[in-house]
């Protein structure tokens, strides 16, 4: 699950499948995480670094994704390899930094709407890179629908797991699984590694075997800085600005709170839903979606 951008593009071995745009699909662009997002991330990281005494920057390039991918220089040949930091960045501008360096690049990155299936690995909600070495596809997941719908003030969507929608969401995973197969028809297994496994409304779009074979908190502090791994439970809902993600205050005051106290290395279990993961044969994938 990613709300920093669309996904990298897999390395194509072979055509994939073809793709048409369901016509559900309707290309809105995509929303802006909002503020209280980028300040929660940064309050753990201020938090972490008074922990565990470690500097600022070190405990945000750790902790606080959206605040590290703003406040850094990086090398994109060098698989986006950190180079420094921005001219000026400082301790105490680095939230400011952040959040104005993330609104000019949302203008400049987001100003089509979101194809169902751009160049690369992503089909409506889903996409997926793939591991060579371990013939395994891992599967991620995030919201790029970017619907809303306004009511006497209130946005009353719903979200892309909703019930509602699983039709939606088998269908872009039908397409995306014919179109592993074209391109990686030697791959064996599939893995997803995130907080959603804690939930039902993504469960119910795997196969059984999958369900079956979610495991415990994964405590890997590495994950804290990927990307929405750990942050995208906190984003979502209806309480939301017109083109912006929502966000769950109460959510994040909870775990801040419990954050305080729990041992540095079981951080995890002062989340609400911490990162499982989950892994099955891809065979039992194509037989759910009549992959042939």
């Amino acid at each position: 699950m990613t709300f920093n951008g669309p996904p990298k593009p897999v390395h194509e071995k072979a055509p994939g499948a073809v793709v048409e745009t369901p016509e559900y699909w309707e290309g809105n662009k995509p929303f802006k995480s909002p503020r209280k997002y980028y300040e929660a991330q940064f309050e753990l990281a201020k938090m972490m670094a008074e922990r565990t005494g470690m500097s600022l920057v070190d405990a945000v390039d750790l902790y606080a994704p959206v605040i590290k991918n703003h406040i850094h220089t990086f090398n994109e040949e060098s698989d986006w390899e950190i180079t420094g930091l921005e001219e000026g960045v400082t301790d105490e501008n680095m939230l400011e930094h952040a959040w104005e360096r993330s609104l000019v690049r949302h203008i400049e990155r987001n100003s089509e709407p979101t194809e169902y299936h751009p160049e690369g690995s992503r089909f409506g909600c889903h996409y997926y890179d793939y591991d060579e070495a371990s013939k395994t596809i891992n599967i991620h997941f995030f919201n790029a629908e970017f619907e809303e719908e306004w009511v006497d003030g209130a946005d009353v969507s719903k979200g892309p797991l909703d019930r509602v929608k699983i039709e939606r969401r088998l269908h872009e995973l039908a397409d995306m699984f014919r179109d592993i197969k074209a391109r990686y028809p030697d791959a064996e297994k599939v893995r997803c590694q995130t907080t959603l496994n804690n939930l039902e409304s993504y469960l119910r779009l795997f196969p059984e075997s999958y369900r079956d074979s979610v495991g415990g908190i994964d405590y890997d502090p590495k994950l804290w800085g990927q990307g929405t791994t750990v942050w995208g439970q906190f984003v979502g809902g209806n309480n939301k600005k017109k083109g912006e993600y929502g966000f769950k205050e109460e959510l994040v005051a909870s775990f801040l709170e419990k954050a305080k106290h729990v041992p540095i290395d079981k951080l995890p279990e002062a989340l609400p839903n911490p990162v499982r993961t989950g892994e099955a044969p891809i065979e039992d994938f194509y037989d759910l979606y009549r992959v042939a």
